[in-house]
């Protein structure tokens, strides 16, 4: 047997063949084998995702190291100022859902809002569309939002994106065929749903014990997962305050992703448990990370395609240095976005925390690295919290980044084991196998 061209041995003890491979985090890194028994050869490809654990070290589940995420979302917008329009009085950035053309990009940059698709809009019968017609539609979606010059912040020029990376779509009427979701991420889009094939090959939210369902599990197992992405709390439709926070809560607990949506004709019939979401929480231990679909779909995938290397040579006592590598997210059609390392201080006192980025370096001591102490919002920058310091940056092939403390007692970072890369459990095994 080998996998991925490397001989695997048995092992008698866990009675089954092992493999060491070489490489670096990834999410379903697509990996070949072939086994050879009594003449009969079968080939075939299985996915894993790969995590990278340092010592101390590892990265956030979420951004800034907060508990869970909610995106305000709005259909049938005819421009981007119709979701502003709709949660004025709100403080969360939004995802517009767009069936018109009115208005430009530059409209969502001061509240860090998204421009996503909502079209084609035959919601009726969406999800009996086979291939020819889906990859046809899928098209003309992306052709008609392609007026606009980029989607959020973090795809625009002027910040270091590419431009016109529109990534996020809601299904019209939450209805899809799987035919249809496989041809608009041929599209680029890289987060929809949900489609109303639910609990079923995609979708990453109603997941076996010991996740509930109603949404509140989150472990997308391959990228196609975040394609039927379920969207949990319409505000179209009026709620008690108990039934909605039992949604948001159930979610909240689970770490999991929340997504708000409604229609521009239709009051919000469920005001208090938004405020409730976009305030700070002074009665809850979980907090929550306000973003767009956009900016969660990019950072799934930078989470799983970043890795964290302990640096023993340039850590002593005093200094802990690591290096943190990512893949180039622009090229798998995401938005490069800061992404969140997390390290356990073991209780001691942080003097400095020193960014070197190629020409670039920041640090906390004189102000030039930003301090994200309470925010919500997406940036780059640091936090302390907990005994733990979360740093957030758009990391590149090969950062370093220092922590300095003050002089104390407290045992070092581990130096014998510089990194490791772990399965991601649970993980997705797809097989492809063929026979000769």
């Amino acid at each position: 047997m080998t996998i991925a061209g490397v001989r695997a041995i048995y092992n008698p003890t866990m009675e089954r063949y092992e493999a060491s491979l070489p490489g670096m985090a990834d999410w379903s890194l697509p990996l070949n084998y072939n086994v050879t028994v009594d003449g009969i050869i079968a080939q075939g490809t299985f996915y894993v995702t790969y995590v990278s654990q340092a010592p101390h070290a590892s990265v956030s589940q979420w951004w800034n190291g907060l508990d869970w995420v909610s995106v305000f979302g709005l259909d049938d917008c005819s421009s981007p100022g119709t979701a502003l329009k709709k949660y004025n009085g709100y403080h969360h950035p939004l995802t517009a859902y767009l069936l018109g053309s009115v208005g430009s990009s530059a409209d969502i940059l001061p509240t860090q809002s998204e421009i996503g698709l909502h079209f084609p809009h035959q919601w009726w019968e969406t999800n009996s569309r086979f291939w020819s017609e889906a990859t046809t539609m899928a098209n003309q979606g992306k052709q008609f939002i392609g007026q606009y010059a980029f989607a959020s912040k973090w795809d625009d020029p002027a910040n270091g994106g590419n431009g016109h990376t529109f990534i996020s779509m809601a299904n019209p009427g939450n209805r899809a065929s799987y035919q249809l979701l496989y041809a608009e991420y041929q599209e680029g889009i890289r987060i929809d749903g949900n489609s109303g094939n639910n609990a079923s090959q995609l979708g990453s939210w109603n997941l076996p014990s010991p996740y509930v369902s109603l949404g509140s599990g989150w472990d997308p197992c391959t990228p196609m997962d975040l394609m039927d992405a379920i969207r949990q709390l319409n505000t179209d439709i009026a709620r008690s305050w108990n039934d909605s926070f039992r949604i948001v809560d159930l979610i909240a607990q689970n770490h999991g992703l929340l997504r708000v949506f409604g229609h521009p004709e239709t009051p919000i019939k469920t005001p208090s448990i938004l405020h409730w979401i976009d305030n700070s929480k002074t009665n809850y231990s979980h907090e929550n990370w306000k973003a767009t679909d956009g900016e969660v779909a990019s950072y799934v995938y930078g989470r799983w395609s970043t890795q964290v290397v302990f640096d023993g040579n340039l850590s002593n006592d005093g200094t802990w240095t690591y290096r943190v590598m990512s893949k180039d997210p622009k090229k798998a059609g995401y938005w490069a976005v800061p992404i969140t390392i997390a390290i356990d201080t073991q209780g001691r006192t942080i003097k400095d925390v020193v960014f070197v980025n190629r020409s670039e370096t920041h640090q906390m001591s004189d102000g030039s690295l930003n301090n994200l102490h309470g925010k919500r919002v997406m940036d780059a920058g640091y936090q302390i919290k907990d005994g733990k310091l979360f740093i957030s940056q758009i990391w590149d092939s090969n950062t370093t980044v220092r922590i300095v403390f003050e002089n104390d007692s407290h045992q070092s970072a581990t130096q014998s084991s510089s990194s490791c890369l772990a399965i991601f459990n649970p993980v997705m095994w797809v097989f492809e196998t063929r026979w000769e």
